[in-house]
């Protein structure tokens, strides 16, 4: 397909256009990023990279997007050429075709805010700018009428400066190889895949992930342990007179023995060294069913662990930290008093009130093997764990560009001295881990970080 003359290739174009029987959804913006001089040198570019882009929701009709080879939208299919980059500004407008209220939906509370209603006589829109600073990877969001989903879009953010499917990639596990989970933000406006580690301690931020991709899954365990809980025969016993008494086991008898002045003669007792005995009363076996069992109590623990976890989690969203450019969303801390409250319900029901404190280390087939307490206690192992980029199941948000090249300059840097030098103290690189996520810290005294990132930022 011939191109038109430069002179009248439009900028701004139509990159996205959806069609369902709730709406109409397009996104506008350029179609290449801020290096190219326009679309007909993008378009010449021998350019082998293919964004992802998703869509899912009712009744779907059409999705389109825009093709860079023939400068049109067509149906979309695997392989298109990245159109969404960093630091790019994509205007999307929202048209209902009913008299539902659509409202948008973004996790970043700023994106959320960026889109709102607009009218125009007696109808409306939904309308706004989505810009991505500095900040790559997917980032999802979605139509809603209420608290139902009507449409999900996933985009795909590339960056400017990096080939984004080698050389980022690369410079996200060498920042993690050298400091585990140092790349992880909390929310950002983009998000990494991710997998779950089989060891390490997750930061707050991992935490957050992965409980909300597998509460679900541990309350319904839960209600699965209610339904069939572990239980076992317990022996009790009570006293009882002694007309009343069995055969007695150990306790039993030993409880006699030592207490003689029990025993008083009649007529049709039992006979011991003629003489017919009988107690007045002594201890008497009982076999009840009960739930308190080691098993029960461990699944107890886990949940109040969870809770403490969560409570944590809420503090430290709650305390707005302007620092690290986390603020305290109400739709976030509502997500995880809802969570805290769940819980806390089901520790205080009727059942799990009669289950007592865990006050010892337990190993026991039922939590390998039981239904509900199998899920249960690997959803625990894999909350407790950490997170590793590359994965495919978790939604993790990291740093955006220009931190993560201040950061792997600095390490890298350290890499290289620590080849030829020997290190005296390692007072450079220190962590803070206090927070949400992992920082580097950078008003450590005799830190050589400051500098370093002053000149990383004049390379970058």
């Amino acid at each position: 397909m011939a191109l038109p003359p430069s002179g009248l290739v439009r900028e701004d174009v139509e990159l996205v256009h959806i069609e369902t029987k709730h709406l109409t959804l397009v996104i506008k913006g350029k179609p290449y990023h801020g290096q190219y001089k326009g679309l007909q040198q993008y378009h010449k570019l021998d350019f082998h990279e293919s964004m992802e882009f998703f869509v899912k929701g009712e009744d779907i009709f059409e999705v389109k997007i825009f093709d860079i080879d023939q400068q049109r939208l067509v149906e979309w299919s695997a392989g298109h050429r990245p159109i969404f980059f960093e630091n790019g500004i994509y205007q999307i407008i929202v048209f209902p075709k009913n008299d539902s209220e659509l409202t948008f939906y973004h996790e970043h509370p700023s994106l959320r805010r960026a889109v709102d209603r607009v009218n125009i006589g007696s109808q409306y829109v939904l309308m706004g700018n989505l810009h991505f600073q500095n900040e790559v990877g997917l980032s999802t969001f979605e139509i809603r009428t209420g608290d139902k989903v009507l449409l999900e879009v996933t985009i795909e953010i590339f960056p400017t400066k990096l080939n984004y499917k080698e050389d980022y990639q690369k410079l996200l596990q060498e920042v993690s190889d050298e400091i585990y989970n140092l790349a992880f933000h909390f929310i950002k406006k983009t998000y990494q895949r991710a997998k779950a580690k089989l060891d390490g301690t997750p930061s707050r931020s991992e935490f957050f992930r992965l409980m909300e991709a597998h509460f679900h899954d541990f309350l319904q365990a839960i209600r699965q342990i209610e339904r069939q809980p572990h239980h076992q025969l317990a022996t009790t016993h009570v006293k009882a007179r002694g007309d009343q008494l069995g055969r007695l086991d150990a306790k039993g008898r030993n409880y006699l023995r030592k207490r003689p002045q029990l025993f008083c003669e009649v007529h049709n007792g039992i006979r011991i060294q003629h003489r017919s005995l009988m107690p007045i009363f002594g201890l008497k076996a009982k076999k009840e069913l009960t739930y308190d069992t080691l098993e029960n109590r461990f699944v107890k623990w886990m949940m109040v662990r969870l809770i403490d976890k969560l409570r944590d989690l809420f503090e430290k969203v709650q305390s707005k930290n302007k620092r690290y450019e986390v603020e305290a969303d109400p739709d976030l801390l509502a997500k995880i008093m809802n969570m805290i409250c769940a819980l806390e319900a089901k520790t205080n029901n009727a059942f799990w009130r009669t289950i007592g404190k865990l006050d010892r280390s337990i190993m026991s087939l039922v939590l390998q093997m039981a239904p509900g307490y199998r899920d249960a206690y690997q959803i625990f192992l894999i909350v407790t764990r950490g997170l590793a980029l590359q994965g495919k199941l978790y939604q993790m948000s990291v740093k955006d560009v220009a931190t993560l090249y201040e950061y792997w300059t600095f390490l890298k840097l350290g890499q290289l001295l620590g080849k030829k030098y020997k290190l005296v103290s390692q007072d450079i690189i220190q962590v803070n881990r206090s927070g949400l996520f992992v920082n580097l810290e950078k008003t450590a005294p005799q830190s050589g970080y400051t500098n370093i990132r002053t000149r990383a930022k004049k390379l970058f």
